[in-house]
């Protein structure tokens, strides 16, 4: 077996792991969201870390993503599925207007299983694990397509 079918496997395992511990700390009772909270606010850091911060991109991201409404919002169980609906396409459409074009098929692909599975009964437990699965997922390529592009331009 070569190293870099090791290192995915590595790497599968840990995001399954990962997203094991996100499902635990939903379907705890009360459910866990301080977690999701942390995982919320740290896809948008990762987002706009890449923008300039005085831009106007960067002010209407940190709109739309308000870490406080979004807060209070899944702690009091007012986050519906029509809010995820809209987190789930705004943000992975910024992933596609921010990342490298070659990975606008597997984001779609995203966008489609999420969208879809939205409409499970237990959603909550299954859906918001996979979205901050694949959403870091995005997120990933972008920082590996910009590294690429860096390297390339030295």
């Amino acid at each position: 077996m070569d190293l870099k079918k090791i290192e995915e496997q590595v790497r599968d395992n840990m995001r399954l792991a990962w997203k094991n511990i996100i499902q635990e700390k939903i379907r705890t009772n009360p459910h866990d969201f301080d977690y999701i909270v942390i995982l919320y606010k740290e896809m948008k850091h990762k987002i706009t870390h890449i923008i300039k911060k005085d831009s106007t991109r960067y002010k209407e991201i940190d709109e739309k993503l308000d870490e406080k409404l979004f807060e209070q919002m899944i702690k009091n169980d007012a986050f519906t599925r029509a809010d995820f609906l809209i987190l789930v396409n705004y943000v992975f459409n910024l992933c596609i207007s921010l990342g490298s074009p070659s990975r606008d098929k597997d984001t779609n692909i995203f966008i489609n299983e999420l969208c879809k599975d939205i409409n499970t009964e237990y959603y909550i437990y299954t859906v918001i694990p996979n979205f901050f699965l694949k959403i870091n997922i995005c997120i990933d390529w972008i920082y590996e397509d910009l590294g690429k592009l860096v390297n390339q331009s030295i």
